[in-house]
């Protein structure tokens, strides 16, 4: 449980990345005041999350080929690529140790001694055993391998064994928050051409943006790679301050905007409401013209009557 974000700016010259520092390991969850970014070396780093148990048996054996090579060929800047393809690596033999230990190890066999009397047994039982080591489940561990080589800035997200560039995409996230910190950059319509400071705010903002998510540390630790070769920089406690600021003024600023949103609606259904009421009201009656009628009908004639004495009347 926890969160990793990556992101890239000016043209992919330079990358940003961020972590929590929540550890998982089986059924426990904790923030130890430790980072969770791994600095490969003065070009390259990894962010990690998942079982951390199974992450450091990874993350030992890529650090030892890395750093060897480094001390061996100081010259030789490693790929951001090689270096992802290391992780994938040992974490498929690591995932093949333990499906051993769980799967042939009870027995008695190991992957040597199943390849090698494979004739000896039945098929049945050879089919069974490559059928469970095939779909042995070992704890899900993810890694982020962002930084600068010789080609320029790269984020290749590691899933289990699984690789994918980021690259064109230009951020990445791994961890239970990472959909709320990926929205983030969605919504803010991010690329590898926006600018370092405004990338620099957005990683923040992304990062923070997880912390919705269950098991997401509070937390924060950030880096930045690029452009050169070597210009690794761990962005200190000052910084983190002034973007917490600024994360803070934002939200309240979000929050005030919302409310404003909120009373607009209600006056515009109010009116709505008052127009349908007025529409649905019979008109009141014309009480003086009713009367007025009223009394014509009832009122006697004007026209005097002919006199029948009269000799005007025929007699």
């Amino acid at each position: 449980m926890t969160i990793c974000v990556a992101a890239m700016s000016d043209g992919g010259d330079r990358v940003f990345g961020a972590s929590d520092r929540m550890l998982t390991g089986r059924d426990v969850e904790f923030e130890p005041s430790q980072t969770k970014i791994i600095g490969l070396t003065r070009s390259i780093a990894m962010l990690v999350a998942g079982d951390t148990a199974m992450q450091m048996e990874v993350i030992y054996r890529v650090r030892s080929d890395v750093k060897a090579r480094v001390q061996a060929e100081p010259d030789n800047w490693w790929n951001i690529s090689d270096v992802a393809g290391l992780y994938s690596r040992y974490f498929n033999e690591a995932r093949l140790r333990r499906s051993e230990n769980a799967i042939l190890a009870p027995l008695g066999l190991d992957r040597a001694s199943y390849l090698d009397r494979q004739q000896q047994l039945s098929s049945e039982l050879v089919v069974q055993l490559a059928d469970k080591l095939a779909r042995y489940e070992s704890p899900r561990i993810q890694a982020i391998v962002m930084g600068v080589d010789t080609t320029g800035g790269h984020i290749y997200v590691c899933d289990n064994g699984t690789i994918t560039c980021q690259d064109a995409v230009g951020f990445a996230s791994i961890g239970i928050g990472y959909w709320h910190a990926n929205s983030q950059f969605m919504f803010a319509g991010h690329t590898k051409h926006n600018p370092m400071p405004e990338t620099l705010l957005m990683t923040y903002f992304a990062k923070k943006r997880a912390e919705v998510a269950p098991g997401v540390g509070a937390q924060t630790d950030m880096v930045m790679i690029g452009p050169d070769l070597g210009s690794y920089i761990t962005i200190g406690d000052e910084p983190l301050q002034v973007l917490e600021q600024i994360w803070q003024h934002a939200q309240t600023k979000r929050k005030e905007l919302e409310r404003e949103a909120q009373e607009e609606i209600n006056k515009y259904l109010q009116s709505l409401t008052d127009a349908s009421t007025a529409q649905e009201a019979p008109s009141p009656p014309d009480v003086e013209h009713e009367a007025k009628v009223a009394d014509a009908e009832l009122a006697p004639s004007e026209q005097p009557e002919p006199d029948e004495s009269s000799p005007e009347s025929g007699a």
